[in-house]
């Protein structure tokens, strides 16, 4: 008779997320999930292939938890400018997981990249202004509104600075301004 599955992947991802929260993602070994979860690293390995494995679907995870909570929202219409804010938002009101998401040095910055730009691609071809634009022109909004938006998120949430919403709409907006004279 096989052995039922006692632990899952849902509840490994918890715990693993659990983690990540308290001590990003350096934080996150089998040995460490294991003691959280006060079990054996034997179910963790029989739900993922490896610890790079469950790291990469805990980011999906986490980014899809983003996504709900702060990046689908539409502040102001465009696009482009509401990816900035949303991700400023995410700074002010989680700033322990936003440096472990986009500071820390975690090894899936290009994964994050990934994700957020082609977020911002699906969005961006719905709006009239962005329609017409070359692909390379796309890809290089996106980076000017992301090193923006990084760079006031990183600031807020280190509270080096302290901007007004109009102050931080003003410079998303002057970021990409060279676009649309």
């Amino acid at each position: 008779m096989v052995r039922r599955k006692v632990y899952t992947k849902d509840q490994i991802l918890k715990a693993s997320y659990n983690i990540v929260l308290k001590e990003g993602f350096s934080g996150i070994t089998a040995r460490n999930v294991a003691d959280k979860m006060g079990i054996s690293t034997q179910p963790i390995y029989l739900e993922f292939k490896n610890m790079e494995d469950l790291k990469v679907s805990l980011l999906l995870l986490i980014y899809d938890e983003l996504e709900t909570q702060y990046y689908n929202r539409h502040s102001v219409g465009d696009p482009v400018i509401d990816m900035g804010l949303n991700v400023i938002e995410f700074a002010k009101k989680d700033r322990k997981l936003f440096m472990y998401m986009y500071i820390d040095s975690h090894g899936y910055g290009e994964m994050l990249r990934k994700l957020s730009y082609e977020k911002l691609e699906k969005n961006i071809r719905e709006v009239k202004k962005y329609q017409d634009l070359s692909c390379e022109v796309l890809a290089d909004i996106y980076e000017k509104i992301w090193i923006t938006a990084a760079g006031i998120a990183t600031l807020l949430a280190t509270e080096t600075i302290i901007m007004s919403e109009l102050e931080i709409n003003e410079a998303l907006k002057e970021s990409i301004q060279k676009y649309f004279p």
